[in-house]
């Protein structure tokens, strides 16, 4: 199994679902200076960089099951892209050309953070590339996910909207108020519905093409602000014990209302392919 990004939430989440199910023999493909924490959930090993899959998959794609190809060239943190887009694009499409030339499946998952409004204008530029190919991978699918949020976030550089807003939490009322207000309707998955169905997908295998999670509904800033304070025991400035154990849980608990609706639609994609 081959995960790129596999420090991102969504990458080291499906890492560790994948470990939960005897998947022991892994590799994590990281993009060249990204600099998040190590893995928590994976016993990995070996450890490449995403530049050096395409060769990687010539050398060893007898024992290659699956690649997921996590694409970060959408990721953004106060409007600045994490990585540059035209080699990211480059660099996918000749992952893209390995698993087509050696028949390795393939599964793309593109995340986009932010509004509705910055969701839609952004190009899937990869998506529209590879939907062109007359040769593909003998199995591929690709999941277009809004922004993603749930455990393992104290890990991350670049936390979701969802991460921010407890941690204003904690901060005071004040730093909580203004955070809300600032936020507009976006759309959100939680990790482990995106989980559950790539792992539908490692033993389906059939129905290729694009599918949608999380993208049918948007939450507003008032929204997440009464989950969060649903959630949220105990209050701010009281003994919390363990920092990271306690940040998990509210995430965790955070995430039961506003991912509902989520884990229906994914679940009603897995029936439907």
């Amino acid at each position: 199994m081959v995960v790129t990004a596999a420090a991102s939430l969504l990458g080291s989440s499906l890492m560790g679902k994948l470990n939960q199910q005897n998947f022991n023999y892994m590799i994590a493909a990281n993009p060249a200076g990204y600099t998040e924490e190590p893995l928590r959930y994976s016993k990995l090993p070996d450890n490449i960089r995403e530049t050096d899959l395409p060769a990687w998959l010539a050398q060893n794609y007898q024992e290659t099951e699956f690649v997921f190809l996590i694409d970060n060239s959408s990721y953004i943190h106060h409007d600045q892209p994490l990585v540059d887009f035209p080699s990211k694009l480059q660099l996918n499409q000749k992952i893209w050309q390995s698993c087509t030339d050696l028949q390795v499946p393939l599964l793309y998952l593109s995340c986009t953070p932010g509004t509705a409004e910055a969701q839609s204008s952004q190009q899937n530029a990869f998506l529209a590339w590879a939907q062109a190919q007359s040769r593909q991978p003998f199995f591929w699918a690709a999941l277009v996910l809004p922004e993603v949020y749930g455990p393992g976030e104290p890990q991350q550089k670049h936390p979701s909207v969802v991460y921010r807003a407890y941690q204003a939490w904690q901060q005071g009322e004040e730093s909580f108020r203004l955070l809300i207000e600032s936020l507009l309707p976006r759309q959100m998955v939680y990790v482990k519905d995106v989980v559950e169905v790539c792992y539908f997908l490692v033993h389906h295998r059939r129905d290729a093409g694009v599918y949608e999670i999380g993208m049918q509904r948007q939450y507003t800033g008032q929204q997440l602000a009464q989950a969060l304070r649903a959630a949220m025991a105990p209050p701010p400035g009281k003994e919390v014990g363990d920092a990271a154990a306690a940040d998990a849980a509210a995430a965790d608990a955070a995430a039961a209302d506003a991912a509902a609706a989520d884990a229906a639609a994914a679940d009603a994609a897995a029936a439907d392919a």
